[in-house]
């Protein structure tokens, strides 16, 4: 009886553990603390196809079409877990809870009800582009 409530607690302290090593995790990746303002693409890396391009910090995904480029925030609108993308499907998925968007950030399948965030998206260079972070475009917006 003792050691299953043992081995109970322990099973229950997992996740809480999981989840303090991801914020300290990403707190020692930023070492001021502080939430970055701008997510930056390097237009130079190899890429394949029409896949999208995941930012140097993992922060968001930009997306280019026969229209333009447009940036995508990396985070679900369900529970904000990082969204991977799924070559096979030209889709993002979460691995959180299995919501998936299409290329254009809307909702193909739940529990997510809100489109990922579009983002404002600004040219550094020919071989960069900067996304603010904080500053959301409109559905339409693109570069």
């Amino acid at each position: 009886m003792f050691a299953r409530r043992n081995l109970v607690k322990a099973l229950l302290a997992l996740p809480a553990l999981g989840f303090l090593k991801l914020v300290l995790g990403y707190l020692g990746s930023n070492p001021e603390g502080r939430v970055p303002e701008f997510e930056e693409f390097d237009l130079t890396k190899p890429q394949g196809g029409e896949e999208p391009l995941l930012g140097n910090q993992g922060l968001a995904w930009l997306v280019r079409d026969k229209k333009g480029s447009y940036a995508l925030l990396n985070r679900c609108s369900h529970l904000g877990c990082p969204v991977r993308f799924v070559p096979l499907e030209s889709s993002f998925s979460c691995p959180c809870h299995g919501s998936e968007y299409d290329l254009g950030g809307r909702v193909l399948k739940g529990p997510a009800v809100r489109p990922l965030k579009r983002l404002k998206l600004f040219k550094v260079s020919e071989a960069r582009l900067k996304a603010g972070l904080t500053i959301e475009a409109g559905p339409e917006f693109r570069l």
